[in-house]
C-alpha cells in the first residue's frame, strides 16, 4: 500500500511543494536583509556627504572671515597703535579701535551664520573687552601648544552680543600679526552657535539606535552632550580612518556584536 502510485506522487508533491518552501524561509529573508542593509548603507554615506558639504559651507565662510579681518586695514591700524604707546594717544587709540568696531560690526550683521568676530592681543587687550586671563585660557593654550584652530563647544563671555554670551559656540582662530613685521601679536576669533552644527546633525537618523556624532581628531564630541559609543569602538574606528579611509563604513568588533 505504501508503495501505491497515489502515496508516491503524494510523497513527491510534498517534497516538491516542502523542499523549496524551506529552502525560500531561509534564503529570503536573509536576501531582503542584505538589500535593506546595503540600502542603510548607502542611504547613512549619502546623508554624511551632505552633512559634510553643509560643514565645509560654515567652515570656509568662518576662515574667511578671520582673513579678511587680518588684512584689514582697521585691524593693522588697531594693532600698530596699541604697539606703539609712545607716539600714539589715548584719543587716537580710542577712535581707531572704534574704526575697528564699526567694520567687525558690519561684517557680523552681514553673515547669513549668525557668526561673531573677537580680536585679542596677546596681554588680553581685546575689541569687546579685555581678558587678562588669555594666555590661561584652554583654548587659547591649545592654539599655541597644538596649533589648534578649530575650537569644540564653549562658552564665551566676551561677545558683542549678550546673547552670543550665554549659549554653546564653535569657532575658528587665526594669528594676528603685522602684516608687515609678521610676529604673532594676538589672535582673531571667528565664532558661531554650536546649533547650526547640532540642528542638521539631529537630523540624521540611522535606524532606531543608531547615534550620530561629530567628533574632532581624538574621539571627543566637537558639540555639546556626551559620546555613549564605548572608547574602545572610538578609537578603533578611529585607527582605520587615520590610516586613510576617505569616507565610508567601519565595522568594529566590540564584545561579540559588530
Amino acid at each position: 500500500m505504501f508503495y501505491s502510485l497515489r502515496n508516491r506522487l503524494f510523497l513527491i508533491f510534498t517534497l516538491l511543494l516542502t523542499v523549496p518552501f524551506l529552502l525560500l524561509s531561509i534564503i529570503i529573508p536573509s536576501w531582503f536583509t542584505s538589500i535593506i542593509e546595503q540600502q542603510t548603507k548607502d542611504s547613512t554615506i549619502e546623508m554624511m556627504d551632505q552633512y559634510s558639504l553643509y560643514i565645509d559651507s560654515i567652515t570656509t565662510q568662518a576662515e574667511d572671515l578671520g582673513k579678511q579681518v587680518l588684512v584689514g586695514q582697521a585691524t593693522q591700524d588697531w594693532l600698530k597703535a596699541e604697539k606703539e604707546d609712545e607716539t600714539t594717544t589715548n584719543a587716537q587709540k580710542l577712535l581707531i579701535k572704534n574704526q575697528l568696531k564699526m567694520q567687525l560690526s558690519s561684517m557680523m550683521i552681514n553673515n547669513s551664520n549668525n557668526m561673531s568676530i573677537s580680536i585679542f592681543l596677546n596681554d588680553g587687550t581685546g575689541t569687546w573687552g579685555n581678558n587678562p586671563s588669555l594666555q590661561k585660557t584652554e583654548w587659547y593654550q591649545d592654539f599655541l601648544v597644538n596649533d589648534q584652530r578649530w575650537m569644540n563647544t564653549h562658552i564665551d563671555s566676551f561677545q558683542l552680543h549678550q546673547e552670543m554670551r550665554e549659549i554653546n559656540l564653535n569657532g575658528y582662530l587665526i594669528p594676528l600679526f603685522d602684516m608687515n613685521m609678521l610676529e604673532l601679536s594676538g589672535i582673531i576669533k571667528v565664532s558661531f552657535p554650536s546649533s547650526l552644527l547640532e540642528t542638521a546633525l539631529n537630523k540624521i537618523k540611522l535606524g532606531e539606535n543608531g547615534r550620530v556624532y561629530l567628533l574632532d581628531g581624538e574621539g571627543v564630541n566637537v558639540l555639546p552632550g556626551e559620546v555613549h559609543t564605548p572608547k574602545e569602538v572610538l578609537n578603533k574606528s578611529l585607527e582605520n580612518i587615520k590610516s586613510g579611509l576617505k569616507k565610508g563604513l567601519v565595522e568594529v568588533n566590540h564584545h561579540d556584536e559588530e
